[in-house]
């Protein structure tokens, strides 16, 4: 009787032993899901950190572009670009430009920030994104018989 006992009870010990290893390796796929989340995570941070410190960086390039833009350039620039929209009956209006005093540390400019249209901003971005990624050929003018020719 008491070995049929000790039969059983060793049996059951080895099924334990077994369910034990069992959930040892759930547990241990779990420990590596849970560090690979948290690798892929830190990989999500620096990648967005990047991105926004490019970005940053982009902008303060802009900034400083902006402000190198003469005033002449930047009157210049908006005349002809009213012209383009305006009808003949409407007078051109004055270029607005505006200054506004900045408390915030920063600041680029602790006095002033003058404030340009969008349009001119946008073509001078533009410009500049064309002169520094490739040389940009500019067509031959053309001869009055090939502009009839073209019309």
């Amino acid at each position: 009787m008491t070995t049929i006992l000790i039969a059983v009870l060793f049996f059951l010990q080895l099924i334990s032993f077994y369910f034990l290893i069992i959930l040892n390796t759930k547990l241990a796929k779990f420990k590596d899901l849970e560090k690979k989340q948290e690798r892929l995570m830190r990989e999500m941070d620096d990648t967005i950190s990047v991105y926004l410190t490019e970005m940053k960086d982009e902008n303060d390039r802009l900034i400083k572009e902006l402000q190198n833009v003469s005033q002449s350039e930047i009157a210049a620039s908006s005349m002809q670009h009213t012209e383009q929209y305006m009808s003949p009956q409407e007078e051109p209006p004055l270029p607005v430009v505006q200054e506004v005093k900045s408390d915030s540390s920063l600041s680029l400019e602790k006095d002033a920030r003058i404030y340009v249209p969008k349009n001119i901003v946008a073509n001078a971005y533009s410009r500049q994104q064309h002169t520094g990624s490739k040389m940009v050929k500019t067509a031959s003018p053309l001869k009055v018989e090939e502009q009839k020719r073209t019309r």
